[in-house]
């Protein structure tokens, strides 16, 4: 890569690859392998029952089943969703439900934008050791200005969910999900246009995660970190408060993100070749 080759971030702005903004991230644990069990990682979400886990699935063409890595990386569980089905999951997160905790599945995954509507499963967060978990409730969408290919979702504390579209076709948007629905649908309401569509394919969006107090947004594409306080995301023109090339740490497909309270960033990578492992690395950014 060219050192005059520039990455448009979200803002509308551009950085060059390779470096950062000063004191914004470090790298806390380089990419490590992970099992070829779960080679196409596509979401990440942090345990809040289980806070030593980290919970991720694969995506299309796959079977309905959520991993529990440890810190380490390893395998604690293989949990089969039950009542649930596998399109194309892209992202997962973790919260509140009432008294318990479950984590929300995104079957958001449309790289033709050709479904009629997308589905997020929430389920009980299993407490380990588990092999199984049932669906408590589906929620079917649709967005308000036709199909969208998206791979990111995040929810905020107060039960709040958004989708941030992947920008292989079209500019990248972030879309609000609406209480009511129509004939049986929510609605995906477009909130505003964070990027225009991206040149390189490397700066398409993967994944995005909010963090567990919801005063943080984290964003990622294959090539950048971008984290907003919540209320500048939600804004019409608000800013990201942190830009972060992510090239130093060799992810070529990295698909899923974690963000902690305490600017704890955990991505992780799926398989570039076919004998190659998924991988899983950690950032501590500065959010002060």
């Amino acid at each position: 890569m060219k050192a005059s080759a520039v990455v448009a971030t979200l803002s509308g702005a551009a950085t060059a690859p390779g470096t950062n903004q000063a004191g914004a991230c470090e790298i806390a644990s380089a990419a490590q392998a992970l099992p070829a069990e779960v080679r196409e990682t596509s979401g990440l979400a942090r345990g809040r029952s289980n806070t030593d886990i980290l919970w991720t699935h694969n995506d299309k063409g796959n079977t309905p089943d959520l991993f529990a890595l440890g810190p380490d990386g390893k395998i604690r569980s293989r949990v089969r969703v039950t009542n649930a089905r596998i399109s194309d999951w892209e992202d997962i997160e973790a919260g509140a439900c009432g008294t318990r905790n479950c984590l929300y599945i995104a079957d958001i995954g449309d790289n033709s934008e050709g479904r009629a509507g997308v589905v997020i499963y929430e389920v009980l967060e299993p407490q380990l050791p588990a092999n199984q978990t049932t669906v408590l409730s589906t929620i079917n969408a649709r967005y308000a200005d036709g199909a969208q290919d998206a791979e990111a979702l995040f929810r905020l504390p107060n039960g709040e969910f958004y989708v941030v579209t992947k920008g292989r076709k079209n500019p990248i948007k972030l879309y609000h999900l609406s209480a009511a629905a129509v004939n049986g649908q929510r609605i995906l309401q477009p909130v505003r246009e964070l990027a225009q569509r991206p040149r390189r394919s490397d700066d398409r969006i993967t994944a995005a995660t909010a963090s567990p107090d919801g005063n943080f947004v984290a964003i990622r594409s294959y090539s950048t970190l971008t984290v907003y306080r919540t209320p500048d995301l939600l804004e019409k023109a608000g800013a990201p408060f942190v830009t972060y090339a992510l090239t130093p740490l060799g992810q070529k497909q990295g698909e899923s993100i974690v963000l902690e309270n305490d600017g704890s960033v955990w991505l992780s990578s799926e398989a570039e070749q076919l004998n190659a492992l998924p991988s899983l690395a950690r950032l501590r950014c500065n959010l002060r």
